[in-house]
């Protein structure tokens, strides 16, 4: 389970940087995890969409895990609950990588250099 909390982690990373860089701002209000799916998922004067709407929704399950795995305590967590979401992990990390590689695509040929 750590692991699923671990990919939601390091996708929220990356689209931190790219908000940083390519929208010059990151969310600031208390739901700013939530508000920062909501950002990438939007086109901007400056970039396209980094990621879809319906990867934000997925995305919104894991972040909802993690709050729920940084503040409960495992033995409080119901394996029949769990498990759908953990079985989602392999295909939303695919579906996160092409639309991530799809922005980079994008990046290398605004830019003209690799990204």
């Amino acid at each position: 389970m750590r692991d699923a909390t671990l990919f939601y982690t390091e996708i929220e990373k990356i689209l931190k940087l790219s908000a940083r860089d390519w929208d010059g701002h990151l969310p600031s209000s208390d739901s700013w995890h939530k508000d920062l799916l909501i950002q990438m998922s939007k086109v901007t004067l400056t970039r396209p969409a980094m990621i879809s709407e319906t990867l934000v929704e997925t995305l919104s399950e894991f972040l909802a895990f993690r709050h729920l795995f940084r503040g409960a305590s495992i033995a409080l967590m119901r394996w029949e609950k769990l498990f759908p979401l953990l079985a989602k992990v392999n295909q939303t990390y695919d579906e996160a990588k092409r639309e991530i590689e799809v922005f980079v695509t994008f990046i290398e040929e605004s830019t003209g250099r690799p990204a």
